[in-house]
């Protein structure tokens, strides 16, 4: 197994992020009042001193509040303050789940959303949003802990400016750059998908496993795309070829020039979605290359093939949502059950129910709702040892019952195995090799990926 430099995860230490922003909110649910508990009286008969009795931990009386931070969005639904779409909804079901096995602290976990819709319900990243949005979910929903939110400069833009000084975790079931791992955070970012480390790291083994022996790597030149293309050299044996772009120009025509002068087996793509239309289109258009594709996880969607049906027989790598356990058809057909249609095979549901999931256990054996104490107990429920529960209803409730019965337990995830180090991030996670075949997307083969080795 390939081991992991530190070259791509220093590359991004010097950048810098803002914090300004406006947002709305939700009203939340009124707090119930638990029912005083009687003290019983002393006996009167005993001439002995009374012997001291432990003192029981107090049921918190304030539900736990949970702010989902631009998971609708990630969507491109155009809404305000909703929970559309499958990511958003994900996280509902898991919320569901929970609730409908007692709550935590019996009570129930309350959901706040809050979102930012550019035009036609789709943006960039605005770090400054993020964290005033997040700072909102706080102050005004009382949320005691955060998912979300998309992209990896909003979300090290919270953790430094909200997480780390208010003592609220935050888990992003998105966000993928090395620049989160080296956030000083004070431990309170987590995220439930694996490293785009992890991400170049599979691609060079499919690059190698393809034969290739000289790639062309095109990557956007901001914190994400750097790290990708110094991750690949760093894995891939053979020769790489790196042309950066800057994003949103019309054409790219001048730097696919740039990558094929060196003559290149194959274009590996590492730039946004949007931004690969317009480079694939220049590659293909302009008879660049001997068009071998190298694709990331973001690539895999239909809309990709139906606008380049060029790139037939292409291939690719994800790392969302292939974590085989017991869970296995149960989580599908708990979302079908509750949603009435097919469960999201895409990025990022399934890591946005394990985020929830998480959380929850987390306060329920922490036994608070206090920011420090639920980010302590995160890797401790998610983490061996203990007993093993699949992220799915009946393993939710079976963790509950466990945890209020003081039993230690392991969350396996949906997406991954949740076992986090100390920065935060996913250790194992499964790795999908992917094809465009007639016209579709086919999985070729999935196996499973180990950061620590």
């Amino acid at each position: 197994m390939a081991t992991f430099s530190m070259a791509a995860k220093a590359a991004l230490l010097a950048i810098g992020l803002l914090a300004v922003g406006a947002a709305c909110s939700s009203e939340p649910t009124p707090t119930p009042t638990p029912a005083p508990t009687a003290t019983p009286a002393p006996t009167p008969t005993s001439t002995l001193a009374p012997m001291p009795t432990a003192t029981p931990t107090p049921v918190p009386v304030t539900p736990l509040r949970i702010g989902m931070l631009d998971l609708a969005r990630t969507d491109h639904i155009v809404h305000h303050n909703r929970a559309d779409g499958p990511i958003a909804r994900a996280a509902l079901l898991a919320i569901k789940h929970v609730n409908d096995a007692g709550g935590v602290f019996g009570l129930p976990v309350e959901a706040h959303f809050l979102d930012t819709d550019g035009e036609d319900g789709a943006r960039g990243p605005d770090s400054a949003a993020a964290v005033e949005h997040a700072q909102r979910l706080i102050d005004e929903e009382g949320s005691h802990a955060l998912i979300g939110p998309l992209y990896s400069t909003d979300t090290a833009a919270v953790a430094l400016e909200v997480a780390a000084p208010r003592q609220i975790p935050v888990i992003s079931p998105i966000s993928s750059s090395p620049l989160l791992t080296t956030l000083e955070d004070d431990g309170f970012v987590f995220r439930t998908t694996l490293s785009t480390i992890a991400e170049a790291d599979a691609i060079a083994r499919l690059a190698e496993d393809e034969g290739y022996r000289h790639v062309a790597v095109i990557y956007q030149d901001d914190y994400w795309g750097r790290p990708v293309d110094l991750a690949f050299e760093d894995h891939f044996d053979g020769k790489t070829t790196s042309v950066p772009i800057k994003l949103e120009q019309e054409s790219y025509h001048e730097e696919t020039l740039a990558a094929e002068a060196h003559d290149p087996d194959a274009v590996m793509i590492a730039t946004s979605v949007q931004d690969s239309y317009t480079v694939i289109h220049n590659i293909i258009e302009e008879g660049h290359f001997n068009e071998n594709f190298l694709l990331m996880g973001h690539h895999k969607r239909a809309a990709v093939i139906e606008r380049h049906p060029e790139l037939e027989g292409a291939k690719g790598v994800a790392l969302y949502g292939h974590h085989v356990t017991e869970a296995e058809g149960h989580w599908e057909e708990d979302y079908t059950a509750v949603y009435g249609e097919e469960a999201p095979h895409g990025p990022y549901p399934r890591e946005s129910y394990d985020a929830a999931i998480a959380i929850m256990l987390a306060a329920e054996y922490a036994g608070s709702v206090d920011g420090a104490a639920i980010r302590d107990a995160l890797p401790i429920v998610a983490g061996p040892p203990g007993i093993r529960f699949p992220a799915s209803s009946a393993g939710v409730k079976g963790a509950l019952a466990a945890v209020r019965n003081g039993q230690d337990i392991d969350l396996d995830g949906e997406a991954t195995s949740l076992d986090w180090d100390a920065n935060g991030d996913i250790t194992v996670g499964g790795v999908e090799v992917w094809q465009f075949q007639n016209g579709g997307i086919v999985s070729l083969r999935v196996y499973e990926i180990d950061i620590r080795e």
